[in-house]
């Protein structure tokens, strides 16, 4: 934010069981508190319904102050929509709580490692794969083209009194 960037990728992987958010919220405060810096990020999609989550990402809108040209926040969260590596799904059937393990002990298993090592990799290649293609590289792209892709793939959710209100962004 101090940097003023337009694009943006964050990605949490903080212990939060009831998907509250708070990483993301202090985030958005702190931003606008110290930079005068708004996010408008709504991550509903992110928050399991029943079992699962729909998606592991939001677009959000950055608007910094004195500027007219907003900028991008890709925001992506550890979380389970179902179609995990079945192994990562194994380790999940085995200890429910995955991928929201308290992060007190910073001593991790084998398993425990390469089950939160793959399910980040499933949750970026989720995120841009759409974008950017299974290689992972859109050759001469720019990255306004890239990240206006991302908000039309993942629609930028503006909160809106307590609601939240889509806006397809187009790829410019």
């Amino acid at each position: 934010m101090r940097r003023r960037c337009r694009y943006i990728i964050a990605i949490d992987a903080e212990e939060d069981p009831k998907f509250g958010f708070s990483a993301l919220g202090g985030a958005v405060r702190k931003c606008r508190i110290d930079f005068g810096t708004e996010i408008k990020i709504a991550p509903g999609m992110i928050r399991p319904n029943g079992e699962f989550s729909a998606a592991h990402c939001a677009v959000g809108e950055i608007q910094y102050r004195d500027s007219n040209e907003p900028g991008y926040l890709l925001y992506i969260k550890a979380s389970v929509t179902g179609d995990e590596p079945e192994d990562v799904e194994q380790y999940r059937r085995d200890l429910p709580v995955f991928p929201q393990q308290p992060t007190l002990d910073q001593f991790f298993t084998e398993s425990q490692f390469e089950s939160y090592r793959c399910l980040g990799l499933h949750c970026a290649r989720s995120a841009l794969d759409p974008v950017l293609g299974a290689d992972g590289c859109k050759k001469n792209e720019s990255l306004d083209i890239i990240f206006g892709s991302l908000a039309v793939q993942w629609p930028v959710t503006v909160p809106t009194g307590g609601q939240a209100k889509e806006q397809k962004q187009s790829a410019s």
